[in-house]
């Protein structure tokens, strides 16, 4: 498959243009060649004095919304869409799929999404194949950690493992 440089007009293989989770079609418009000359330019035109002031203030806008509950959660949310492609829709309704418990050891953390308050600290981890990227289900912390041990030296500790990887395989 190729791809059309929004810069140098020039049809290139896909191999060539950096993913974005974001685009339409999961790519940047601009090559690498492009887009490496575009940011050279960027950070060059400012003086070393402007890109401080810069740097400084994003810091301070990034805190500013950190500090605020509100704020907290949206960050969070809008990396799990990022990270997992799922709305906040989604990880509600998997969460009642499940009856808020994890699927492997029956866990009970609940059916409400948790905020960001330290109290609130989401207390499940979203479970993915790491090959094609499919949400499996939600898990307690420590099945998590298991399964990804599991999953990379191919031994079952537990049955409930391999009945959960053989369900979420098909």
């Amino acid at each position: 498959m190729t791809r059309l440089c929004s810069s140098c007009k020039q049809t290139k293989p896909l191999v060539e243009f950096t993913r974005n989770k974001k685009g339409k079609d999961g790519y940047y418009h601009y090559c690498l060649k492009c887009n490496c000359e575009k940011s050279k330019r960027s950070r060059h035109s400012k003086s070393p004095e402007d890109y401080e002031i810069y740097r400084t203030s994003e810091r301070a806008r990034n805190a500013k919304v950190r500090s605020t509950r509100k704020g907290l959660h949206m960050l969070s949310m809008s990396s799990v869409k990022t990270s997992y492609n799922i709305t906040k829709a989604d990880l509600q309704n998997l969460l009642n799929k499940q009856k808020g418990l994890c699927v492997i050891c029956k866990a009970d953390f609940g059916t409400e999404l948790r905020g960001p308050k330290k109290s609130d600290i989401r207390q499940y981890d979203i479970d993915h194949c790491h090959e094609t990227g499919k949400v499996r289900g939600l898990l307690c912390p420590i099945c998590n950690k298991i399964l990804g041990f599991v999953e990379q030296s191919k031994v079952m500790p537990d049955d409930r493992f391999k009945s959960y990887l053989d369900r979420c395989s098909h």
